[in-house]
């Protein structure tokens, strides 16, 4: 069969208002960002593998169509076209790749509808669809799909999110994937499989070893399974997104992120603490800030990739390489443990409590916490106080939520230093984020010193897109540089 098969991404049809809660103004349904990829590209890397597709068309007006149009003398009476909407998303790469090569071998028009919305249509031959192209409105276009012989069909490989609380379904069902192999449940319901058992057990077992009054912060995991090759959990599925998707969509405005903070605050204080000696913290902080670091740094220089990190870091900065790097950063840190009174006591936190792990509905108010670090015994909740609040400031401050999904370019600046450039102005937000650290009894200038050890110590944990991981240590130099500049440490 040599009928070629082009591929047409509708997208003309823009989110209503009420998405602007989620992702701002002037967006279409393909540039909406879902865990680090624009729609759009996620619809690319699976049509891009299947070898029937010939051609690929994204319209975003009525124009963009003309020249398809003008083909009409040229393509092949009997191409065949889907033409599908970018509100309908690909859930299941497989099973949509099953129906492209069945709608190729079709001699039928074909619809895919949702609640009478369409989602897909797949015309046969190239004059069928020229001539639905050519219908002067919806009302016609309706008309036509009768006359053009149209079948229905089913897939469960499109979910529709045209309408907005579907959409707020969908990323409701979208936690952190990283770790897990399926997550899966109802509108109701998550549920959490993976073959990484000891992870899903120690997130299930956080829950239950907290403390009464702070399980409410929480999402609760129940109806804990686990056989030979996986474990799970199932928990009650909350419709918010959550806010590292706002943020990188540059939906919050400055006055919605200071009731945010107040809230985020509030878990911060209502932690529990138990008193420990001097030497207990200091050990903890420690921990967490230096020697974390340099194991990191250890595992950094193992990877195949760092030579290349550190021919970057010799001859476009200020630095002869990571051994500086950390050499900095350490004589900051050792500075600040002899100047600033550090807290004498330790606190049960969540562990990575940064926006991708918080749900939050400005309307209401209400905060729910998920994915913690996880703990498998009583011992393991607890951390130093600074832990969790370092995590909040390298999503506001250090934008990581904005790095991470690749909104960020590297560029050479004219003192032929690498410099990082993001599209995203967070100073009111910083100022805000400050202000309510210093309400709230925390230093600023360490905050950021111990957000700077995050971005170092995550730098082996991303080594699979080296280019992130140079945006990563260029924020960190940047923290540092801020922080002994601004805070004098």
């Amino acid at each position: 069969m040599n009928q070629s098969l082009f591929f047409i991404y509708d997208d003309r049809i823009l989110p209503d208002n009420r998405f602007r809660k989620v992702i701002g103004e002037h967006q279409r349904f393909s540039e909406i960002i879902y865990k680090r990829k624009s729609f759009c590209t996620r619809t690319r890397s699976v049509l891009d593998a299947i070898e029937e597709i010939k051609g690929f068309y994204h319209i975003k007006s009525a124009s963009d169509l003309e020249p398809l149009i003008a083909r009409r003398s040229t393509i092949n009476s009997s191409a065949r076209i889907i033409h599908m909407y970018s509100y309908a998303l690909i859930t299941d790469k497989d099973e949509f790749t099953l129906l492209v090569k069945k709608l190729y071998y079709s001699q039928h028009n074909v619809v895919i509808m949702n609640d009478d919305i369409p989602l897909l249509l797949f015309f046969a031959d190239a004059e069928s669809y020229l001539t639905y192209l050519n219908a002067d409105d919806n009302e016609s276009k309706a008309n036509l799909l009768k006359y053009l012989d149209i079948n229905s069909m089913h897939t469960g490989s499109l979910y529709n999110i045209s309408d907005y609380y579907s959409f707020i379904r969908f990323l409701s069902g979208g936690f952190d994937a990283r770790y897990f192999n399926t997550l899966n449940g109802t509108d109701y319901t998550v549920v959490k499989k993976s073959e990484n058992k000891k992870k899903i057990k120690m997130e299930y077992a956080f829950y239950h070893l907290l403390p009464e009054e702070m399980r409410s912060w929480f999402v609760l995991p129940y109806n804990y399974t686990e056989s030979a090759d996986w474990a799970s959990y199932t928990m009650e599925r909350y419709h918010m997104a959550d806010m590292a998707i706002r943020w990188t969509h540059n939906a919050i405005p400055s006055a919605r992120i200071a009731a945010f903070l107040e809230k985020a605050m509030a878990f911060i204080n209502q932690r529990n603490k138990k008193d420990v000696n001097a030497e207990q913290a200091a050990g903890m902080r420690k921990m967490l800030y230096l020697d974390k670091v340099q194991e990191r740094i250890v595992l950094l220089k193992s990877c195949r990739e760092f030579p290349l990190i550190e021919a970057y870091i010799k001859q476009g900065s200020r630095y002869s390489g990571i051994d500086e790097v950390f050499e900095r950063y350490n004589k900051l840190y050792q500075k600040a443990q002899k100047k600033f009174k550090q807290p004498d006591y330790l606190c049960i936190g969540h562990g990575d409590f940064c926006f991708s792990n918080i749900l939050y509905d400005d309307d209401t108010g209400i905060m729910r916490l998920i994915d913690p670090k996880g703990a498998l015994t009583e011992a393991d909740l607890w951390t130093d106080p600074y832990y969790d609040i370092a995590k909040l400031s390298h999503s506001v401050c250090g934008l990581y939520d904005l790095i991470t999904s690749g909104q960020y370019i590297i560029e050479l600046n004219h003192s032929m230093q690498f410099e990082l450039l993001l599209n995203f102005n967070n100073r009111e937000y910083k100022k805000l984020f400050y202000s309510s650290l210093e309400r709230n009894g925390f230093h600023c200038g360490l905050t950021r010193l111990y957000e700077a050890s995050l971005f170092l110590s995550m730098l082996p944990l991303h080594i699979d897109n080296p280019h992130k991981v140079f945006a990563f240590l260029l924020i960190a130099l940047q923290i540092i540089e801020e922080v002994e500049s601004e805070w004098t440490i």
